[in-house]
């Protein structure tokens, strides 16, 4: 979810529905600033016309108030928003949506107890709101309230964040500044398994790994712009074994994704090795729910990344790999379900 969602293309100019300017924007929303001009120039138009319904005024103040956003000019977009907001003539979806735009600028203007406010309200209209939970979330570990934030990044994934590399970015600075580097460094390479082109996690790898020297605790000060994120409970950083034998553990296959059925992924690792050792990790903690279960490393190269090695665990059903990865998830093992 980010910035532009939900809003783009339901704008209005004067009494008219104008075409949606979503298809002008860059692949993760974001209007470029041409577009971002345009777009002010719209909406300053329908304004000065006067002769608007007060849903069409607030919408406008609320497209206004993005192209404000876009181009850099925080605090004519906060005045935008409060308008589009306090004539309370949106829809709810809307509203919720202007109150999220507005929180994200509140946070980049570092007023972030307002910010938290604003995600608060936009999630009292819309409880599911997936984006408002993560950014919250990154806002309350911007303010050091860490079990509220890691509670608000656990219910952004379970109500169906897309991009579980933001929530599990959050949970590794979570783990950072707990002191729990072993922690960090498994969500950190979760978010990477979930997308190999998340830099912030990768920079965080990097820095940790660096001369084997131990991590310093790192805390992000900037708003992350997109946020579906929270997955799973602090991980321990020294399993334990759970009752599990540890003679019963199996050890993962160098294998291919061409079997039939669905995997789960628990991870992508940058040796086959790392991954071996993270299976075994894994099943300790994981108790009775990865017995009998067989895994496999499943090497892939990827552009400008060079090669990896997923750990997957399957061929399953579909309905049996997404119970597995929810029970999983519950007790606090990171999972995905590759599209494969």
């Amino acid at each position: 979810m980010n910035k532009l969602s939900g809003i783009i293309g339901s704008l209005f100019v004067a009494t008219v529905v104008c075409a949606s300017t979503k298809s002008s924007a860059s692949e993760d929303g974001v209007l470029p600033a041409a577009s971002a001009v345009q777009m002010l120039a719209l909406a300053d138009k329908a304004l000065a016309a006067g002769h608007l319904s007060a849903e069409d005024q607030a919408l406008n103040f609320v497209r206004r108030g993005l192209a404000h956003e876009i181009l850099g000019d925080r605090k004519e977009a906060l005045t935008d928003l409060d308008s589009a907001i306090a004539g309370q003539a949106l829809s709810t979806a809307e509203q919720s949506d202007a109150l999220y735009d507005r929180g994200i600028t509140r946070d980049e203007l570092g007023q972030t107890d307002e910010a938290v406010a604003d995600y608060t309200a936009a999630l009292q209209l819309r409880p599911s709101f997936a984006a408002a939970l993560n950014n919250r979330g990154n806002a309350l570990r911007r303010l050091g309230r860490l079990s509220e934030a890691r509670s608000d990044y656990e219910a952004s994934m379970r109500n169906g964040n897309p991009h579980p590399e933001y929530p599990d970015y959050g949970m590794g600075q979570i783990a950072e500044a707990l002191g729990q580097p072993a922690a960090a460094v498994e969500y950190y390479r979760s978010a990477l398994a979930a997308n190999p082109q998340f830099a912030l996690a990768e920079d965080r790898l990097i820095a940790m790994d660096a001369g084997g020297e131990k991590p310093t605790a790192y805390v992000a000060t900037a708003p992350e712009r997109h946020s579906r994120q929270g997955r799973r409970a602090m991980a321990r950083s020294v399993p334990a074994t759970d009752g599990v034998d540890a003679a019963s553990l199996l050890k993962p296959t160098i294998s291919d994704s061409s079997a039939p059925g669905r995997s789960l992924q628990l991870g992508a690792y940058r040796s086959a090795a790392e991954a071996s050792d993270a299976w075994t990790r894994v099943q300790k903690s994981a108790g009775e729910l990865l017995v009998g279960r067989t895994a496999s490393i499943i090497p892939v190269d990827l552009p400008a990344k060079g090669r990896y090695y997923r750990l997957r665990v399957g061929r399953l059903e579909a309905d049996e790999a997404a119970q597995l990865c929810a029970s999983l998830k519950a007790r606090g093992t990171g999972c995905i379900l590759p599209p494969d």
